[in-house]
């Protein structure tokens, strides 16, 4: 059987964003559908505001451009054609997000995500319905707003066209920067990832303060691997040393022309991949997540919003960002790369997250073709098996999984009745310890374990009601909102331990 690769699209937004213009994006489905075909891809290109598009594929068009009927269009297509692969084309303004309500309750009122399209759960605003990802989904952008001319999303999947699996060997150099306050916390990634730490570039650099600039051979590693600063409808990373020195670390104008094709991206960065209109900057200047893209990156995994992590470990955005990197180098497309990524996640941070860890869940995504192949799968080529079977057997077991995360995993919900802590003189321990004693807010949150189907010591072991208790303290400057969180973890008996988070 030939894989299936679903493109969805709206039409109706193309043609009002691209008028007579749009003709040419038609066409450029079908140039990546010939060149799917090569890759023994079976692709099918659906609009799904187009009855007739729509009919041919099986399924009702949606009624009105609502999260809830783009959700249940995906939701309908994949249960009609079982896809290996789900293509989103278009920016936000063609194919939208799904909003998640911000379980962080930080000043992001919702979360920005893809992962809803790839849980079979039915549509929901909760981060609570999609904890057991299962299909391997990813977005190729556009750029926000009218555009005069196709020439982005003409660059853009032209590169996805000609884009060939090299070797691993390819792909392990790398660039990367750190803000220097994060230094032992990115080290740490790269080593988990190359087995080195010794190529990081700190922002600013120890004797510096100035923004940061680099070269062409400094810029052509395959693989960029970022964690500084970002902030909302900037074309700018920061890096950071003390509490007042901010220097750019990497921006747009850095990046263009400057990277190698095939490149791809883990930024953990607030705002990191966030999709925005370039004129609404003076001048315009476009995000950096659409100018890798632009300039021959094949996959860039960020952020829609504000990010976290610690200083000197890791966690959250650290931990998604090394996975996907780890499975790009090992052979895994783009999209299936995430999705082990965030299965990992969820395996390696539950069974009970706290609204920090949920948070980072939903706000990562792929942009980028998610079918696209960067390095060569070894156990492939040593197998010699064929690519079909291959994919599929891979598809089955990461459903399964996403079915087994799902009937496992148990996210905290925010409760506005607060119970008493297990152990006030330990947290108070804590609280001065990690130096949270001016906190400004203090939030509560209890996780249930589920315990339905089990028996004996498998029920006994799941454990009990939970409890994590937030205080979060901010502080910033005209360009960046800092946060800062304390997160206590405790059950009826006693506390069972804390993480100090910090926004990127």
């Amino acid at each position: 059987m030939i894989p299936i690769k679903l493109v969805l699209s709206n039409k109706k937004n193309l043609v009002y964003k691209y008028g007579k213009n749009a003709p040419g994006i038609f066409r450029l489905l079908n140039d990546l559908k010939k060149a799917d075909k090569a890759k023994n891809l079976d692709t099918k290109i659906v609009f799904v505001d187009d009855a007739a598009s729509c009919k041919a594929a099986g399924v009702k068009k949606i009624s009105i451009f609502t999260d809830k009927e783009y959700k249940r269009i995906v939701d309908d297509l994949y249960k009609k054609h079982v896809p290996v692969y789900i293509t989103l084309l278009g920016a936000q303004d063609v194919f939208p997000f799904q909003e998640i309500d911000n379980p962080a309750e930080d000043e992001d009122v919702s979360v920005p995500s893809d992962l809803p399209y790839a849980c079979d759960a039915p549509y929901s605003r909760s981060i609570n319905g999609f904890i057991g990802p299962s299909r391997v989904v990813g977005r190729i952008p556009d750029i926000i707003g009218k555009q005069a001319d196709i020439n982005y999303l003409k660059t853009v999947i032209g590169h996805i066209i000609t884009q060939k699996p090299q070797a691993c060997e390819n792909y392990m150099e790398y660039f990367a920067v750190s803000a220097q306050v994060w230094k032992r916390s990115t080290a740490m990634s790269l080593q988990r990832i190359f087995s080195d730490n010794k190529k990081l570039f700190l922002s600013p650099k120890i004797k510096e303060t100035t923004a940061a600039s680099y070269t062409k051979t400094q810029l052509k590693p395959k693989i960029h691997f970022i964690n500084c600063h970002g902030a909302k409808t900037d074309p700018a990373y920061y890096g950071q040393r003390g509490q007042s020195n901010f220097p750019e670390a990497l921006k747009s104008a850095i990046v263009e022309k400057n990277i190698t094709n095939g490149t791809v991206i883990a930024a953990e960065c607030c705002y990191g991949a966030e999709l925005y209109d370039p004129t609404n900057l003076q001048p315009a200047s476009m995000g950096i997540a659409n100018t890798y893209l632009q300039n021959g990156a094949i996959a860039f995994l960020g952020s829609s919003t504000i990010a976290y992590g610690p200083s000197d470990s890791n966690a959250l955005a650290d931990l998604i960002t090394q996975y996907f990197l780890k499975n790009i180098i090992k052979g895994s497309s783009a999209g299936r790369a995430l999705l082990e990524a965030r299965q990992q996640y969820l395996s390696d941070t539950g069974p009970q997250l706290d609204p920090y860890e949920l948070k980072t869940l939903a706000q990562f995504y792929l942009l980028g073709d998610p079918s696209n192949q960067p390095v060569i799968w070894a156990e492939e080529k040593q197998n010699k098996t064929t690519s079909g079977g291959t994919i599929e057997n891979n598809r089955v077991n990461l459903y399964h999984k996403g079915v087994s995360l799902k009937n496992s995993i148990s996210p905290s919900t925010r409760q506005r009745i607060v119970s008493k802590p297990s152990d006030a003189k330990r947290l108070k321990e804590i609280i001065q310890a990690t130096h949270f004693e001016d906190a400004e807010k203090v939030l509560y949150y209890v996780v249930k374990p589920k315990l339905k189907g089990l028996t004996g010591m498998q029920k006994k072991l799941a454990g009990q009601d939970s409890r994590f208790r937030t205080f979060i303290k901010e502080e910033g400057n005209a360009i960046l909102h800092r946060i800062k969180v304390l997160v206590v973890k405790e059950d009826k008996e006693q506390i069972l331990g804390y993480r100090v988070y910090e926004s990127r």
